[in-house]
């Protein structure tokens, strides 16, 4: 048990270390005149997200007792995964990754590396195994499923939202 609540602690970690860096690149974009949307959805996710977290590492502690095996390694994998598509989405975007969605006035339409097969591999390759990993990790079965299905719901909405907005600012998108 204490392995699998040392490795959530170290993936809460990491993904705080986002959070943080998300909250400095959008300062830095709205200063330079970007124009946020969504900002709700922007709130439902991250809250939904840090909700999955919380709930598997209160899950391994209190209800599941959980040992680490062939379900914890499968969701380690997962993890692992996603935050090598974080990283790649992160350097891809450079400057205009955030969390939130934001259209700065420099705001350049990536069509390579990832981008060139991918719309939206932050949410598709690395939002949705992530939190899949980490309710495998801690085996949240009782909460991950139903912040799980809300976290599907609230991407497909932004996805739809985001790419009819791309579409408006970039029209060969």
């Amino acid at each position: 048990m204490y392995i699998i609540v040392s490795i959530l602690g170290a993936a809460s970690f990491i993904r705080t270390i986002s959070i943080i860096y998300s909250i400095i690149q959008e300062i830095k974009l709205k200063r330079e005149g970007a124009k946020e949307f969504l900002t709700l959805n922007s709130i439902l996710l991250i809250a939904t997200c840090v909700a999955i977290y919380v709930t598997s590492i209160f899950e391994v502690l209190y209800i599941q007792k959980t040992q680490f095996d062939v379900i914890t390694i499968t969701g380690l994998v997962l993890y692992i995964f996603s935050m090598f598509i974080l990283v790649l989405v992160i350097s891809g975007l450079g400057g205009f990754w955030s969390m939130k969605v934001l259209i700065a006035s420099k705001h350049v339409l990536k069509v390579k590396g990832i981008y060139k097969y991918f719309k939206h591999p932050n949410y598709f390759l690395n939002v949705i195994p992530e939190m899949i990993g980490i309710g495998l990790i801690a085996k949240s079965f009782y909460s991950t499923p139903m912040l799980f299905i809300l976290l599907l719901i609230i991407l497909f909405y932004r996805v739809k939202k985001e790419t009819a907005l791309m579409r408006s600012v970039f029209p060969e998108y």
